[in-house]
């Protein structure tokens, strides 16, 4: 869990950390658009190549990426047994007992499988590429038309800023305790299924009773530096939309058009 890096900024110097934090989080968000929706062979492809690149260029560890995705492997093979057992589409594969197996629900399944490793792949690309500071301001940013409606946007986007710090705090926190419990014999991998589900108990609950010490820790932190929600924010670093930033919009839009056109001439 150490080398997880969802949630926790990479300071390095690429392109993609170069970039406005707005243009990030407007371009983090039509990749995810597109990601839901409708699936096309050839343009999911090439959306998921595209993915690829920006993480390369922005030299993400690829190796970090499925850490996050292996816990799901268990939650994927349940998700393509429902999808065998209720739809009843498609070209029959093979016959278990009289039990047809279609080709329909598998497809979906790698469809749902891909769409949520693209998604992880975009949320690792914001977090690993923009500090949390930043990440606020462009939150903030967005949210400026809310504050119409009296609805304090800087203090919904401290909390989801704060909320991606902790990320990586708390899976620290996960390895400490299990390492602590497996010292005590608690046996998180070959155990029986009751050791298991104890385990996990004796996981779970210490982990909440350490996330509110340290959200009660950061409350009391922030207060002691005269911290408030209501009071008018100023800005000590000014961001401006430059050349790198321009240059990245209308390549996305060069991006989305290929991604379209592909979509209309595959099936």
């Amino acid at each position: 869990m150490n080398n997880v890096v969802f949630g926790r900024y990479q300071n390095k110097d690429t392109l993609v950390h170069k970039l406005d934090v707005r243009v990030k989080l407007f371009l983090m968000i039509a990749l995810m658009v597109l990601v839901f929706l409708p699936f096309k062979a050839y343009s999911f492809a090439f959306l998921f190549l595209f993915l690829i690149i920006s993480l390369v260029i922005a030299k993400v560890n690829f190796i970090s990426i499925y850490r996050v995705v292996k816990p799901m492997r268990f939650m994927f093979i349940i998700l393509l047994i429902i999808n065998v057992l209720t739809i009843r589409e498609g070209r029959v594969l093979f016959d278990i007992n009289n039990f047809l197996v279609y080709d329909t629900p598998i497809y979906q399944t790698v469809y749902i499988v891909f769409r949520i490793i693209m998604l992880l792949m975009i949320s690792t690309l914001l977090t690993s590429t923009s500090k949390p500071t930043e990440l606020t301001y462009g939150i903030r940013f967005y949210l400026k038309p809310l504050t119409i409606f009296k609805i304090n946007t800087h203090e919904i986007a401290i909390m989801i800023s704060i909320a991606l710090r902790f990320i990586p705090t708390l899976l620290e926190e996960t390895n400490k305790i299990m390492k602590s419990q497996t010292s005590r014999g608690v046996d998180f991998k070959y155990g029986k299924f009751k050791e298991k589900t104890l385990g996990i108990t004796s996981l779970i609950v210490p982990l909440f009773v350490s996330s509110f010490e340290k959200a009660d820790d950061l409350a009391i932190a922030m207060l002691s530096r005269g911290y408030d929600s209501d009071k008018a924010r100023s800005e000590y670093r000014r961001f401006k939309i430059g050349r790198k930033d321009v240059m990245s919009i209308l390549l996305f839009i060069l991006f989305t058009a290929v991604y379209f056109l592909l979509r209309r001439y595959t099936i």
